[in-house]
């Protein structure tokens, strides 16, 4: 859930929403599984000798999961959204300051033109 609500990157949000909240301790690269297997049930622990469950300790199933999952997916879509229109204020705050990048369209492009050219001249 942290990481989630940390998260700065749309592609780990992404992977981390994909599969939902784990149960199990995975790893794709160090723990393989084999074809037809969800996940790893046991671990082996050398500094004892002992077998463990892989279950994450709190590990929310079922029902509790899902409702997990959901709440997550709502903050994901709230957090995605904010981004978006900071991205376009960005984007529109930029182009109306920058000479030859596009704005978006506001239909005024000679008035921004001529405002560009004033500029480079002040300069």
């Amino acid at each position: 859930m942290d990481r989630v609500k940390k998260s700065t990157c749309a592609a780990e949000m992404r992977r981390l929403m994909e599969a939902g909240p784990p149960i199990y301790v995975s790893d794709k690269h160090g723990l393989p599984l084999p074809e037809g297997d969800t996940h790893v049930a046991m671990l082996w622990y050398a500094s004892d000798g002992e077998e463990r469950s892989s279950k994450l300790e709190g590990a929310p199933e079922g029902a509790e999961r899902d409702e997990l999952w959901q709440s997550l997916k709502a903050f994901q879509g709230k957090a995605l959204g904010s981004l978006r229109a900071c991205l376009g204020l960005i984007v529109s705050v930029m182009s109306s300051r920058v000479p030859g990048v596009p704005d978006e369209g506001d239909g005024d492009e000679e008035q921004d033109e001529q405002a560009a050219s004033q500029e480079r001249q002040e300069s």
